[in-house]
């Protein structure tokens, strides 16, 4: 299933400036910050959230204070490409971001994010993955934001 299959219009990828990315846990969310201008990106922080009101809260801080013009959401599926329960997750939190705060959202495939994120831990900064748990949430974040940054530049 492809979840941007629902977007008729993508106009509002053609606009330039902040790209916020997602790497959505129940607990733990990654996040990472770029510019599609500069095909830039970074990551940010991770964000702790015990309930869906505190994760949308935490969620809505940040793209109030960095004011994206949308969102990427790591979107995981099987390895058939069918839905699994973090695909609705994702999905879900999709659709409340989208609805309530009235920005578009455009899923990322997700599934090896973090095995890349930890890879670069360990082999490129030399860390420790398990003392560094959370640089692995923000990097595959920003993993996140790299893939679409990399897709929409080979659509020009």
């Amino acid at each position: 299933m492809d979840p941007n299959s629902h977007k008729e219009n993508n106009e509002f990828l053609k606009k330039k400036g902040v790209v916020i990315a997602f790497d959505l846990g129940k607990k733990k969310i990654g996040v990472a910050v770029g510019n599609n201008l500069l095909n830039t990106s970074e990551n940010l922080k991770t964000l702790y959230a015990s309930n869906k009101k505190e994760r949308f809260n935490k969620i809505k801080k940040i793209i109030d204070e960095w004011k994206p013009i949308y969102i990427i959401l790591g979107y995981p599926s099987n390895k058939d490409g069918s839905m699994n329960e973090m695909s609705k997750f994702s999905l879900n939190i999709g659709k409340e971001i989208e609805n309530k705060l009235s920005l578009s959202v455009i899923y990322v495939n997700e599934n090896f994010s973090s095995t890349a994120s930890e890879n670069f831990i360990k082999n490129n900064l030399e860390l420790d993955v398990r003392k560094n748990n959370d640089l692995v949430d923000q990097i595959a974040a920003d993993i996140i934001l790299q893939s679409h940054l990399e897709e929409q530049k080979a659509k020009v």
